[in-house]
């Protein structure tokens, strides 16, 4: 069974850092059938209004029991690899729709 992993970046990220750093994490994982290839699909996205990198890591596990446990060991492992790479994540602010009708509502 395929994961799909997303992780969305700052425009200005090292990409070649954050998919070296990715490959890595998912190539040595025990959860993943190595046999399939890994692969690192990057596009470019509109998040909260702005524009920012999605790196999309896709993997095969071995076995669905397992398919959890690999992506929380991803997002355990990358961001703080990230974090200490100075690869930074996007900060988005938005309100809600709903949540902006009620404040407008009571003003």
């Amino acid at each position: 069974m395929m994961i799909m992993s997303p992780f969305f970046l700052e425009l200005d990220s090292d990409v070649k850092k954050a998919k070296a750093i990715l490959h890595d994490i998912v190539a040595t994982s025990n959860y993943v059938f190595l046999k399939k290839p890994v692969k690192l699909l990057l596009t470019e996205e509109n998040l909260g209004g702005r524009p920012v990198l999605r790196l999309l890591v896709k993997c095969y596990v071995l076995d669905v029991q397992y398919e959890k446990a690999l992506e929380t060991e991803i997002f355990e492992k990358a961001n703080p690899a990230h974090r200490a790479a100075g690869i930074s994540r996007p900060k988005i602010s938005f309100i809600p729709s709903d949540l902006k009708n009620t404040r407008e509502a009571r003003a």
